[in-house]
């Protein structure tokens, strides 16, 4: 791994060095050796008592710090393991990272579980990534998140169910307001907010009423991305929010009104425990990492982005009034699927908020 600048945590382990270099010479030449100085001094300490005060001091710090000693021993461990899989990974930008305090890490998915081992791997900051409660349960990959201090979320996609009957989905058309006169038009062209595209689903043998509510989603079979129920009508029609319909997925979405298709039901899943946790992690100084596509996937495009980060950062900014920096990381692989491939890992310049957007978000913008 090439690393670019030295981050405090290379210091403090130079540091360690030289310490554990002087404790040998203290111990090597007895004019100087402590701990003789100090059985010469006091004849009544014997060599057992330094020894079990020794021993007793070893066993308070590991108690007390066993997360650390976990997480620092689980993560040389991956070091390890990333450097056979991998010929050579690049490591750029570490310059940018501030060099205390609480950080967002923003990070592209390809891959499930190697992204969030590269990024922890390579950045020299704690790290609490947030990880899929599905995979939080199995045994051992939960008990590796354990370790690496991650935070389960529950995501609505691991709850997916299929829904009743078919559908198809239809994107509505804008209206068009027909102004008085022209200075009304430009008025009201002026003020007019971006509304998002609303589609139309209509439902063979569904039954909406009892199935869905506002705030589900909705997505066909196959497709990464669902839309939010913004109304039901009935048990056959509902309107959905088509703002993340874009691309690849709007074709799957358009491709139904030929025939109708299956479609998988997403429930609204509260989130709050979770923003607590990770709340209260960034008001103690902690890094968070998030992938913020929801998913993995292997496009070369990005999924949609989720609202998370944007919600957490503003959370941290009202409650605690901490300006927290989002870092953007970007992960590439050259011959990802072959052993001993290459990987590159960017570290962004740090993003802020606004503060004199806060209001606008307290107000639901």
């Amino acid at each position: 791994m090439r690393l670019q600048g030295r981050s405090d945590s290379d210091i403090d382990f130079t540091k360690t060095q030289l310490g554990v270099l002087l404790v040998i010479i203290l111990l090597t030449i007895d004019a100087i050796n402590p701990i003789k100085i100090v059985l010469h001094v006091f004849p009544w300490v014997s060599p057992w008592h330094i020894t079990t005060l020794c021993m007793g001091i070893s066993m308070y710090i590991w108690i007390s710090e066993f997360k650390s000693l976990v997480y620092f021993s689980v993560k040389v461990f991956f070091q390890s393991v990333l450097s056979i899989f991998f010929r050579e990974i690049e490591i750029i930008g570490l310059q940018n990272l501030p060099r205390h305090g609480p950080m967002i890490f923003t990070v592209n998915h390809a891959n499930q579980f190697v992204d969030g081992l590269l990024v922890l791997c390579t950045c020299q900051h704690k790290l609490s990534h947030l990880i899929a409660e599905a995979s939080w349960r199995r045994r051992l990959v939960g008990a590796l998140a354990w370790a690496l201090d991650a935070v389960p979320v529950k995501r609505a996609q691991d709850a997916a169910k299929r829904g009743t009957g078919t559908v198809q989905f239809e994107l509505d058309e804008s209206p068009v307001a027909t102004p008085v006169n022209q200075n009304a038009a430009s008025a009201q062209e002026d003020d007019a907010e971006p509304q998002p595209p609303i589609w139309t689903v209509r439902g063979v043998d569904t039954v909406f009423t009892s199935e869905l509510a506002i705030g589900d989603k909705l997505r066909p079979p196959g497709t990464p991305v669902a839309a939010k129920v913004v109304e039901i009508i009935d048990d056959t029609t509902a309107k959905i929010d088509g703002t993340l319909i874009m691309g690849e997925e709007q074709n799957a979405f358009a491709a139904s009104k030929e025939s109708p298709v299956t479609f998988d039901i997403l429930k609204r899943v509260d989130q709050k425990v979770v923003y607590e946790k990770v709340l209260d992690k960034l008001a103690s100084g902690g890094c968070i990492g998030i992938f913020p596509e929801g998913g993995s996937h292997d496009r070369t495009d990005l999924l949609p982005l989720k609202v998370g980060v944007a919600l957490i950062a503003y959370s941290a900014l009202e409650q605690d009034a901490l300006n927290v920096p989002i870092v953007p990381v970007g992960l590439n692989y050259f011959h990802a699927h072959r052993w001993r491939g290459r990987a590159v890992v960017e570290y962004g310049r740090p993003i802020y908020l606004d503060p004199s957007t806060l209001n606008d978000y307290k107000a639901g913008g």
